[in-house]
């Protein structure tokens, strides 16, 4: 009926989709088979990794909602936000105030919203897309929205 405790490590999701967390705390309720997971959290599978201060993961859905220094890491390429939601299951997501970095040819997007669309594409809002690094690079483009794959191509929207 109501909280159980965990340890501090678990696995997530069905032997082909199995996502390891890790926390400072974490709690199962029972009721809406939902685990809360607080302080230095790490979802974790292969080469993906998943960090936040607090997620909140449905097992019937397989959403996870993740608030606090966010950042999705893949192969090198890194997405960092304020808060967020991913399907673990179909890869894709949602997050306000985003920055992605795609290692490949060093290119920087970041938006009010990044929606990562499947395994290697996103589509970010109100987008400011660049190669410097930085907070305020040497030079930059802004759009209304711009349309990603991970192979560095982009098709940017009222540029």
């Amino acid at each position: 009926m109501g909280a159980e405790m965990y340890p501090k490590e678990l696995s997530m999701g069905s032997e082909d989709t199995k996502w390891e967390i890790t926390a400072n705390r974490m709690k199962y309720l029972q009721d809406g088979r939902v685990y809360i997971a607080e302080g230095d959290v790490t979802i974790r599978k292969g080469a993906q990794v998943l960090s936040a201060q607090y997620a909140k993961y449905d097992e019937k859905t397989g959403i996870v909602e993740v608030e606090g220094r966010v950042r999705l890491e893949t192969n090198g390429d890194v997405l960092t936000a304020d808060e967020g939601t991913f399907d673990l299951r179909s890869h894709t997501g949602q997050m306000k105030n985003g920055r992605i970095f795609l290692r490949q040819n060093h290119f920087y997007v970041s938006g009010e919203v990044v929606e990562k669309t499947g395994a290697n594409t996103y589509l970010v809002k109100g987008c400011r897309l660049t190669t410097c690094d930085g907070e305020k690079p040497d030079w930059s483009i802004t759009g209304s929205e711009v349309k990603v794959t991970i192979e560095g191509y982009g098709v940017v929207k009222d540029t």
